[in-house]
């Protein structure tokens, strides 16, 4: 199993909001409720949408970022199936150009890390988007022991080396899980600063950001679109 993580800005001529609820009712059940016919589709798939920052979280690194994606394939040829169908390049590629800024988006596939702590359904994340000094890979675990402890639950996910052979976006991809807004925040506002003071000298910092998302799975999004 692999995952594509995509992040990117709301489309031109629409506020945040607008653009996340075209995502959540409207794309969401594109992919979700795809029809029989509609050919290979994503093993799993799950939205996050990011919330301002308040002003005493505005740390460095913070992301320009309002959408983080999160789609899940049995392998390589699988992800490659399910973007060549006529379904998806009449359909839901089509569509994309509603809700996110095409030039903005970074996408990655990537590696998942094991899982730890148990991450409620309706979980606030704290994404880090960290990108390494040096070509290989970023060790993050010994700066971790602080944030991992104020977080419900956190995983680390390698990316993997695009097929063109350049070099992906991010070295290493964090995410913090929190029960609500308020315990992201204080995250946000502590234990992130002091975690990004210790990874400072491995990073290149103008590259590595973070965002604060709320997280709809598959589930919370067939519960929405049915209220």
């Amino acid at each position: 199993m692999i995952k594509l993580m995509i992040a990117g800005r709301r489309c031109p001529g629409k506020t945040r909001e607008e653009a996340q609820r075209h995502l959540k009712l409207v794309h969401g059940p594109l992919v979700y409720n795809a029809p029989a016919d509609a050919g290979a589709m994503p093993a799993a798939y799950a939205q996050n949408h990011v919330i301002d920052h308040p002003p005493e979280a505005l740390a460095r690194g913070r992301g320009d970022c309002d959408l983080v994606t999160e789609v899940w394939f049995d392998s390589v040829g699988h992800l490659r199936e399910a973007t060549s169908t006529p379904y998806y390049r009449e359909v839901l590629q089509p569509d994309e150009a509603n809700f996110v800024d095409q030039v903005s988006v970074r996408a990655a596939l990537v590696r998942e890390g094991p899982r730890h702590g148990t991450e409620p359904p309706a979980a606030v994340r704290v994404f880090l988007f960290l990108k390494g000094q040096a070509a290989g890979p970023l060790t993050v675990e010994p700066a971790m022991a602080e944030a991992a402890t104020a977080a419900l639950a956190y995983a680390i996910d390698t990316p993997l080396p695009p097929p063109d052979g350049t070099a992906p976006f991010a070295s290493v991809i964090v995410t913090f899980s929190f029960a609500d807004h308020d315990a992201a925040r204080r995250f946000c506002a502590t234990a992130l600063p002091r975690l990004m003071d210790d990874l400072a000298p491995a990073l290149d910092e103008p590259s590595s950001f973070h965002v604060l998302a709320e997280h709809y799975p598959v589930p919370r999004l067939r519960a929405l679109a049915a209220a």
